[in-house]
Protein backbone atom coordinates (compact mmCIF):
# COMPACT_ATOMS: atom_id res chain seq x y z
CA UNK A 1 0.00 0.00 0.00
CA UNK A 2 1.55 3.22 -0.96
CA UNK A 3 0.47 5.75 2.22
CA UNK A 4 1.15 9.05 3.04
CA UNK A 5 1.32 10.30 6.88
CA UNK A 6 1.78 13.83 7.73
CA UNK A 7 4.67 15.31 5.39
CA UNK A 8 6.06 11.27 4.96
CA UNK A 9 4.55 9.32 2.12
CA UNK A 10 6.18 5.88 1.90
CA UNK A 11 5.21 2.06 0.66
CA UNK A 12 3.93 -0.57 2.97
CA UNK A 13 3.68 -4.33 3.35
CA UNK A 14 2.10 -6.56 5.76
CA UNK A 15 -0.41 -8.88 7.22
CA UNK A 16 -3.45 -9.64 8.89
CA UNK A 17 -4.04 -12.82 10.45
CA UNK A 18 -7.32 -14.00 12.26
CA UNK A 19 -6.38 -15.32 15.69
CA UNK A 20 -10.08 -16.17 17.10
CA UNK A 21 -13.31 -16.72 15.83
CA UNK A 22 -16.41 -16.73 17.72
CA UNK A 23 -18.72 -16.59 14.90
CA UNK A 24 -21.48 -14.36 14.52
CA UNK A 25 -19.96 -12.33 17.08
CA UNK A 26 -16.50 -11.34 17.13
CA UNK A 27 -13.26 -12.16 16.01
CA UNK A 28 -9.53 -10.91 17.16
CA UNK A 29 -7.27 -9.81 14.46
CA UNK A 30 -3.31 -9.42 14.71
CA UNK A 31 -1.42 -7.53 12.13
CA UNK A 32 1.91 -6.38 11.05
CA UNK A 33 3.13 -4.09 8.67
CA UNK A 34 6.22 -2.16 7.97
CA UNK A 35 8.07 -0.20 5.03
CA UNK A 36 11.31 2.23 4.94
CA UNK A 37 9.94 4.98 7.22
CA UNK A 38 8.57 2.74 10.09
CA UNK A 39 6.55 -0.46 11.02
CA UNK A 40 3.61 -1.55 13.02
CA UNK A 41 2.27 -4.35 14.97
CA UNK A 42 -1.46 -4.12 15.97
CA UNK A 43 -4.10 -5.86 17.14
CA UNK A 44 -7.84 -5.66 18.04
CA UNK A 45 -11.28 -6.98 18.36
CA UNK A 46 -14.13 -7.10 15.74
CA UNK A 47 -17.53 -7.44 17.33
CA UNK A 48 -21.07 -7.63 14.96
CA UNK A 49 -23.86 -6.45 17.29
CA UNK A 50 -27.44 -7.77 15.55
CA UNK A 51 -29.75 -4.55 16.51
CA UNK A 52 -32.78 -7.47 16.46
CA UNK A 53 -34.21 -4.67 13.68
CA UNK A 54 -32.30 -6.13 10.36
CA UNK A 55 -29.16 -3.93 11.26
CA UNK A 56 -26.00 -4.99 12.51
CA UNK A 57 -23.30 -2.86 14.31
CA UNK A 58 -19.45 -3.02 13.54
CA UNK A 59 -17.45 -2.05 16.32
CA UNK A 60 -13.70 -2.51 16.71
CA UNK A 61 -11.62 -1.87 19.36
CA UNK A 62 -7.52 -2.01 19.36
CA UNK A 63 -3.95 -0.94 19.59
CA UNK A 64 -1.07 -0.05 17.77
CA UNK A 65 2.60 -0.06 18.43
CA UNK A 66 4.55 2.46 15.87
CA UNK A 67 8.15 2.60 15.50
CA UNK A 68 10.54 3.97 12.92
CA UNK A 69 10.46 7.63 11.22
CA UNK A 70 6.78 7.92 10.80
CA UNK A 71 6.75 8.58 14.57
CA UNK A 72 7.93 12.01 13.79
CA UNK A 73 4.27 13.23 12.63
CA UNK A 74 3.34 12.91 16.09
CA UNK A 75 0.51 10.75 17.49
CA UNK A 76 -2.45 12.71 16.98
CA UNK A 77 -1.24 12.78 13.00
CA UNK A 78 -0.87 9.04 13.22
CA UNK A 79 -4.42 8.46 14.88
CA UNK A 80 -5.89 10.57 12.51
CA UNK A 81 -4.29 8.81 9.60
CA UNK A 82 -5.48 5.28 11.50
CA UNK A 83 -9.36 6.78 11.37
CA UNK A 84 -9.22 7.61 7.93
CA UNK A 85 -8.25 4.17 7.10
CA UNK A 86 -10.30 2.73 9.21
CA UNK A 87 -13.35 4.57 7.59
CA UNK A 88 -12.17 3.89 4.16
CA UNK A 89 -11.89 0.10 5.03
CA UNK A 90 -15.71 -0.06 6.89
CA UNK A 91 -16.63 1.81 3.47
CA UNK A 92 -15.14 -0.47 1.13
CA UNK A 93 -16.94 -3.68 3.23
CA UNK A 94 -20.16 -1.72 3.36
CA UNK A 95 -20.28 -1.26 -0.51
CA UNK A 96 -20.12 -5.17 -0.62
CA UNK A 97 -22.84 -5.62 2.36
CA UNK A 98 -26.54 -6.02 1.18
CA UNK A 99 -28.79 -4.36 3.26
CA UNK A 100 -30.72 -6.96 5.10
CA UNK A 101 -34.89 -7.47 3.50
Amino acid sequence: MRLGIGFLKGTYTGSISVLDQLRPERLTLHVTGGGTLGSVVASGTVRFVDTGGGATYVLYDGEAEVSGRVTLVGERVIEATATRLFGRFFDCVGSHVEPAR
